[in-house]
């Protein structure tokens, strides 16, 4: 499946924010934003083998900014240009494997379009054993290669301490799990 979209929204409201110095802030939010993209879905089966793909491309902007128009024509916080996932996978009778991949390119910390947060690519691949009917042994590691993955910054610049807030995706992570359906 391919999608086109076209959306525009506006926004009042207040959002806690960092200063130069990295102190939070609170400060009122007046805009209008648009965004415009592709998004494709698509999903190949042949045999034992399958693979579940998905794509978009994004080019938002601020379209105007009611308290500070310097914000105008910057593009939106954490809105990268492209994400993607992809999900290939083996399947016999007792036992499947496969991977989930996904990633996105860059994206800004915040509206003022200064820090960049660095893309990240995912690679979390899985197993899972039938051995009797209703029975599933599955074991999971997400993020195995142990990727940095920033998905938010708070401060709009890095401020002169060195440190800012920061929210990120687990590191490596591995799980497994026994299931029993009846």
């Amino acid at each position: 499946f391919l999608t086109g979209f076209w959306a525009s929204t506006d926004e009042r409201n207040f959002q806690i924010a960092a200063d130069a110095t990295g102190q939070a802030v609170v400060l009122p939010v007046n805009r209008t934003y648009s965004a415009k993209g592709l998004e494709f879905e698509g999903e190949w089966r042949k045999g034992p083998f399958a693979i579940v793909v998905g794509a978009t491309f994004t080019d938002a902007k601020i379209d105007k900014d009611q308290i500070d128009p310097a914000f105008t024509g910057n593009t939106p916080r954490h809105i990268p240009d492209f994400a993607f996932f992809a999900r290939p996978q083996v399947e016999f009778e007792k036992v499947t494997f496969g991977a989930v991949v996904n990633g996105t390119t860059e994206s800004f910390a915040q509206d003022t379009n200064q820090l960049v947060q660095p893309g990240y690519v995912l690679v979390s691949p899985f197993v899972q054993y039938r051995p009797a009917r209703g029975l599933t042994v599955a074991v999971n590691a997400f993020n195995v290669f142990d990727e940095l993955a920033v998905v938010q910054i708070q401060a709009p610049t890095i401020p002169p301490s060195g440190l800012a807030n920061a929210q990120v995706m687990n590191g490596r992570t591995v799980t497994a799990s026994l299931r029993y359906a009846f």
